[in-house]
């Protein structure tokens, strides 16, 4: 077994999940090079919240085996040879040709990118970078483009028949006797196709295509014809030397996909399959599953707006075995306070107050927390500076139009007005411009409204001390603006 020094980059997260791998390091099988860990995802749609569970369990695991200086590499799949199954939320109707079309033919409608699965990789690898997840990125297109590929497809062929028996006895499914184990895609109209035969020696394929009816023959060899799931993991597994890999709940069942490509592996491959990792999927406050058609929090937006410590940190607080509940709205509240042995977390409703005051005036979220909330752990503060708000955006409450005019006229005043350095006076100041004939308490919660967007929060001075009378200027001209 391989040894190196390690820096773990884990000060102050909270590792639970670290109690998953217990013993991990007695379960592998040692031998030359580096553990390897591997894990994967389509990139038929931007990578969403949700799929991020997998890259920290291989992430997690990978810093456990490291304080047990035991050298680690992480090794992400890209899956960009997979047919589209279904039009995604984001892509036109003009895009249904290619539905089951390879993703590598699809382009990106943005225009941003020649391929759809680039952006989305784009995206992945970007989210990736933020957390501080180091790992290399292998897309299938690469990995069926090696002669190591090339070889297994034709050992895997000559026992075509074999792994479909085997199959069909695992999932209890007589189909998996007529399909072919690797994804044909048509000459004519590139589907991908799974009914058709082949000659064992050569790697080819005649056809008649489900789609354009096409009838020809097809080179299963073709780098962009891969093998179906079920036969593309152990596949993986033998040639990137797989050692430990994720395993989706899914995927962990009886006759589950983990369960028959170990089989193959040992009987086909002639391999030991990977340590499985299992864990549990991540699901809505709702408690249903996070699907890529529900137009989640992206993976993207979650790396920009959660600082990697604290976000690393929320999904360690969860052992694999637990369920992961993000509710979208609060998340980096939720991330911070499963912060271990920080003190002066703010709940969600600070969260809220500071990220809005940040927004409008422009102040930095850590002077808005010290002033406000009288924060001064430096990590709390660092990991504010370094987020942004994950709440949905608000809007003005529609309040009796004297009362906002009267707001706005009084923080007007007070923004040309030199601000005593005492808070008491400094209220009285704000006092002063307020219109004896309005009703006071609807006059405060117009004040409220109008700082922070909502009908009550903490003390206005300390607010108004939060932005100065800078950012004050700079809350009046959005407000005129919106």
């Amino acid at each position: 077994m391989h040894k190196r020094g390690h820096t773990v980059n884990n000060l102050h997260e909270n590792n639970e999940v670290q109690k998953s791998y217990a013993g991990l390091e007695d379960k592998l099988i040692t031998g030359g090079g580096p553990t390897i860990i591997s894990a994967g995802i389509s990139l038929s749609n931007s990578p969403h919240i949700g799929h991020m569970r997998e890259f920290f369990v291989a992430h997690s695991s990978a810093e456990y085996l490291r304080e047990k200086d035991i050298d680690v590499q992480i090794i992400a799949v890209a899956d960009d040879l997979d047919p589209l199954k279904k039009l995604y939320a984001d892509m036109p109707d003009s895009y249904k040709e290619f539905i089951g079309q390879p993703l590598i033919n699809v382009p990106d409608h943005t225009g941003q990118f020649a391929l759809r699965v680039e952006k989305n990789l784009f995206e992945l690898q970007s989210a990736l970078r933020n957390l501080d997840i180091d790992l290399k990125t292998v897309r299938s297109s690469e990995l069926y483009a090696t002669s190591e590929m090339s070889g297994l497809k034709i050992k895997s062929l000559r026992e075509a028949g074999r792994i479909g028996v085997m199959l069909s006895a695992m999932t209890g499914s007589e189909t998996e006797l007529t399909k072919g184990i690797i994804n044909a895609s048509c000459p004519s109209c590139s589907k991908v196709n799974v009914k058709y035969s082949h000659d064992v020696e050569s790697g080819s394929a005649n056809m008649t295509c489900y789609a354009c009816q096409f009838k020809g023959e097809v080179n299963l060899l073709d780098p962009i014809n891969k093998f179906r799931w079920r036969v593309d993991w152990p596949a993986r597994w033998y040639a990137l030397g797989v050692d430990v890999e994720p395993v989706a709940e899914d995927h962990s069942t009886k006759g589950g996909s983990f369960e028959t490509a170990s089989a193959i592996a040992r009987e086909i491959y002639g391999i030991s399959p990977p340590v499985p990792l299992e864990y549990r999927w991540v699901r809505h406050e709702s408690g249903g599953a996070i699907h890529g058609s529900d137009k989640p929090l992206t993976a993207y937006e979650a790396s920009r707006q959660i600082a990697p410590l604290a976000l690393r940190s929320f999904f360690g607080s969860h052992a694999n075995d637990a369920i992961v509940t993000i509710r979208p709205g609060e998340l980096l509240g939720d991330a911070l306070l499963s912060l271990k042995s920080i003190d002066q977390t703010p709940d969600n409703d600070a969260i809220t107050v500071i990220y809005r005051l940040k927004e409008s005036s422009g102040v930095d979220a850590s002077k808005i927390a010290r002033a406000v909330y009288g924060i001064e752990n430096e990590a709390i503060l660092d990991v504010l500076d370094r987020s942004s708000s994950s709440a949905k955006g608000a809007t003005l409450e529609v309040l009796e139009e004297e009362y906002m005019l009267a707001a706005k006229e009084i923080f007007c005043r007070l923004a040309n007005s030199e601000w005593p350095e005492v808070d008491d006076e400094l209220e009285t100041l704000m006092r002063n411009f307020f219109n004896p004939q309005l009703n006071r308490r609807k006059l405060f919660k117009a004040l409220y409204e109008y700082l922070i967007i909502d009908s009550s929060g903490p003390r206005l001075t300390k607010l108004l001390r939060a932005v100065g009378r800078d950012g004050l200027t700079r809350i009046i001209s959005k407000r005129d603006s919106e």
